[in-house]
């Protein structure tokens, strides 16, 4: 098991090297996630690496090497990112280790090794952070925390850099 998060109906979401699992509390067992769509529950049924529950209860999901999956839970649908290299605003690495989400409901990600992204929802396009660009352990993401002047703390494999969100500069 690699993370546990709870949603906002109080489910439980496990992410496991044998996929994407929930609480059933009627049964009260762990079972695996199945979608209507037996392309996401192909997906979904890999090396889930790290999850997030945001604010509108969508859950973000790290598929290790594979990019991340939004679901709606809401809606029922699902949206995947993945690295594209010819597209320079996807997500730049398919490790994602870290999620979070600041107060204005902006999430951010943090890659193994390829720094920091803050996903666009409305372009759904992604912008690149690099602490220092000159120290490839700068890029490696471990942590990430808001405080209460706006500024975004970023704990990396170098140490701990700050993101100024008003200037948009470390």
């Amino acid at each position: 098991v690699e993370d546990i998060v709870e949603d906002k109906q109080q489910r439980l979401w496990i992410a496991a090297h044998t996929g994407l699992h929930y609480y059933n509390s009627e049964n009260q067992r762990f079972e695996p996630y199945v979608n209507d769509s037996k392309s996401v529950s192909n997906l979904l049924s890999g090396k889930i690496f790290r999850i997030m529950v945001d604010k509108a209860n969508n859950l973000w999901i790290s598929i290790l090497h594979k990019g991340i999956c939004i679901l709606d839970q809401s809606k029922k649908t699902a949206e995947f990112y993945s690295n594209d290299k010819v597209d320079k605003k996807s997500i730049t690495n398919n490790w994602i280790v870290r999620f979070y989400e600041d107060r204005q409901g902006n999430i951010w990600l943090g890659t193994a090794s390829a720094g920091l992204k803050l996903f666009n929802p409305k372009t759904k396009t992604f912008k690149q952070y690099f602490p220092d660009p000159a120290n490839p352990y700068s890029l490696r993401v471990r942590s990430i925390f808001e405080d209460n002047n706006g500024n975004l703390f970023v704990g990396t494999r170098n140490g701990l850099y700050m993101l100024d969100l008003h200037s948009d500069k470390f």
